[in-house]
């Protein structure tokens, strides 16, 4: 009952963070030089608002020229996820009430299965890491489709921890199939999907490997053909196009100096990718209790288990594929200005820190008090992260959110947050001259 009680209690802090992370502080719209207004309000939206809102467009049959431009039509799961909730409360209000329960429920799916993982209940002290995690807020403040992108790698964990141990093809099928259904709602197959497959031949499994690969895209491949025939809808568009160019650039290599002046740049996107993409103190943490376990018995040490392993693998492979390719034409997926792309990764993180400290007894007393120590220190940080701004500061916050996702030319939020005001949903007085406003 005692750890049900806490885990509703951090339920309850997951969906407070949210909250207080919407309307004007909405990061995702908020960290931009120009933020979009939603009247009458005046709450920060991002400037692909419409691309966003298209897909709820689409559903409720709106007329073609309404949503056909969106280049997000195919991440279809949110918005099929949203719909009752947007159809009753509009699109804002319905968007807010499906991240919170998309917080929670993959919160209430995660910890148990994260406890019968590790063979005891994690230390609470990493529910509240979990609960103060800022890459939630970052999303979930606006009805956007990238608000389950948290929730969905969570989910996604969850399987890929059956994948350690699955022996049969149905059971590759099913829990393929249960991926691919997740792959719908964001692009997160290059990592789970990928460490799914290099699990499965680690483990030499070679049948069951070859049934979840080929289930794991049937669920895309699906969504696919069903968009195409009901509502005409390609798969490749301006969207899609990035990785096809960052594919065919392999092919065809141009411009041999524009090359080497990317490759130089492979240092800097490494650290940026590695300690950003996921706001800097969970890294950190990440880095520190990997050294740590160095001091564990000689048979506790291995604390990041094959599924963590071969995700942060998968995600390394990606990370060179991106950065490096040849130069290649479009929206570049590679540099230090989108660390957000590998912020799937965090999720290897949280399991590999609970395994930890579970053996954090094992330590000696000195190393066990400061690792402690270190991840009281990071939940405070992550906290201070997601509920400074509503009481008025914003610096540390803005700060990561641009290393985050550097769609602006410096940090911007501090600066929008003092033009619009603390204001989350729910309070609506805005100040005299907007910047530009949206409906």
């Amino acid at each position: 009952m005692r750890e049900r009680l806490l885990l509703g209690g951090a339920a309850l802090l997951l969906a407070l963070g949210i909250w207080v992370n919407t309307g004007t502080l909405a990061p995702y719209g908020a960290t931009l030089e120009k933020p979009f207004l939603w009247e009458p309000c005046k709450y920060a939206l991002n400037i692909d608002h419409f691309h966003f809102k298209a897909t709820f467009l689409m559903l409720d049959g709106a007329p073609r020229n309404q949503w056909d431009f969106s280049v997000v039509l195919r991440r279809i799961l949110y918005p099929l996820l949203a719909y009752p909730f947007m159809k009753v409360f509009g699109f804002g209000g319905g968007g807010l009430v499906t991240n919170i329960l998309l917080a929670v429920g993959s919160l209430l799916v995660f910890w148990p299965a994260l406890q019968r993982r590790i063979g005891s209940p994690p230390p609470l002290a990493l529910l509240a890491l979990l609960a103060t995690y800022p890459g939630w807020m970052y999303w979930a403040g606006l009805p956007y489709s990238y608000a389950a992108i948290v929730p969905l790698c969570l989910l996604c964990m969850v399987l890929l921890w059956r994948v350690e141990t699955l022996t049969t093809w149905r059971e590759a099928l099913v829990v393929g199939l249960g991926l691919g259904v997740l792959f719908t709602g964001y692009d997160l197959l290059p990592f789970f999907g990928l460490a799914a497959v290099l699990l499965l031949l680690w483990r030499r499994l070679w049948g069951p490997c070859a049934v979840l690969f080929v289930a794991q895209l049937v669920p895309t491949a699906l969504v696919s053909a069903v968009l195409w025939e009901v509502f005409r809808v390609p798969f490749r568009n301006g969207n899609t196009e990035a990785y096809f160019h960052v594919l065919e650039s392999y092919f065809h290599p141009k411009d041999f100096w524009a090359w080497w002046w990317w490759l130089k740049q492979f240092p800097q996107a490494v650290v940026a990718n590695t300690f950003f993409s996921n706001f800097l103190f969970l890294p950190l943490l990440f880095l520190v209790i990997l050294l740590a376990a160095w001091w564990l018995p000689r048979g506790s040490r291995a604390v990041l288990r094959p599924a963590e392993l071969w995700l942060l693998i998968a995600a390394v492979l990606l990370f060179l594929f991106n950065n490096l390719a040849p130069p290649y034409p479009g929206w570049p997926l590679r540099g230090a200005w989108v660390p957000r792309l590998y912020q799937p990764v965090f999720v290897a993180m949280v399991s590999t820190l609970a395994l930890f400290f579970a053996r954090a007894p094992l330590l000696p007393r000195g190393l066990r008090r400061g690792a402690w120590g270190a991840l009281g220190l990071v939940v405070a940080l992550q906290a201070w992260v997601v509920f400074a701004p509503v009481l008025g500061d914003a610096r540390l916050s803005g700060w990561l959110y641009f290393r985050f996702y550097e769609h602006s030319q410096r940090p911007m939020y501090a600066e929008n947050l003092q033009k619009l005001g603390t204001r989350p949903v729910g309070f609506c007085t805005p100040p005299a001259s907007p910047p530009s406003t949206a409906r």
